[in-house]
């Protein structure tokens, strides 16, 4: 997915919308991407990886991590955060930088 050295971005979310254009805005910066939804599709891009699964289960965020153990940001997105359990009202955004 990656070449030697080329940053990857974790992105949640990233299905449509706002979670998609960070995807695409990532992409644009040459970050490989991470991306995940509850319905996401497989991308043609061969930088973006994507995994469809629901974050609240420790099974999807297992595989994602797994995908990307050294991801340099997550960009957690979350359109309906009350419906994840979360606690937060809809449309909300957590940027996480990874220090290494």
């Amino acid at each position: 997915m990656t070449g030697a050295g080329q940053r990857v971005a974790i992105i949640t979310g990233g299905s449509q919308g706002i979670g998609a254009g960070l995807v695409a805005a990532y992409r644009r910066r040459d970050w490989a991407v991470v991306a995940n939804s509850r319905t996401i599709k497989p991308s043609e891009d061969g930088a973006v990886l994507t995994i469809s699964g629901d974050i609240s289960e420790p099974a999807t965020t297992d595989r994602i991590i797994g995908e990307a153990p050294h991801a340099a940001i997550v960009v957690h997105h979350w359109p309906d955060a009350t419906r994840a359990g979360l606690g937060f009202g809809a449309g909300q955004l957590a940027l996480t930088a990874i220090p290494g």
